[in-house]
């Protein structure tokens, strides 16, 4: 009897505390993918200037435990039509990639692709989405 009460009163005080969680935008939800995705100038894809690009040679993860890091990926660079790939085992950005991104027009893109962090704990590891950057003209 004991058991049940603990177990019905544990259940209220949820119920409870579920009640005051806000509810998620949609607009902002339908952006972000579930589960883990890279950042990179703290965007998840879209427009992104080179300014940005060689300000932040590391890439972000979000949406999973804090201090994940990703640890493996290739990218695919477009410039003009014309695809240069690389693959890397960082989250660096390497030189040669950066030298690449330099060169880069405005509508030009790059997608981040195969991606995989390791969870905090440096074992367990996830999957990472990414959306396709196209680069912008530099702010003033």
């Amino acid at each position: 009897m004991k058991n049940l009460k603990s177990l019905l009163l544990s259940a209220f005080v949820i119920m409870g505390m579920c009640s005051f969680v806000a509810a998620p935008n949609p607009e902002a939800a339908a952006e972000l993918p579930g589960g883990a995705f890279l950042t990179i100038a703290g965007k998840f894809g879209g427009d992104i200037s080179k300014k940005e690009i060689l300000a932040n040679k590391e890439l972000g993860v979000d949406g999973c435990a804090v201090g994940s890091r990703i640890f493996t990926y290739s990218i695919d660079i477009n410039k003009g039509g014309t695809i240069s790939s690389f693959k890397a085992e960082t989250n660096i950005l390497s030189k040669e990639m950066l030298a690449k991104m330099k060169e880069l027009n405005t509508g030009d893109s790059f997608e981040f692709k195969k991606i995989k962090a390791y969870l905090p704990n440096g074992k367990d590891m996830v999957d990472v989405h990414s959306k396709k950057f196209v680069v912008v003209v530099d702010p003033v």
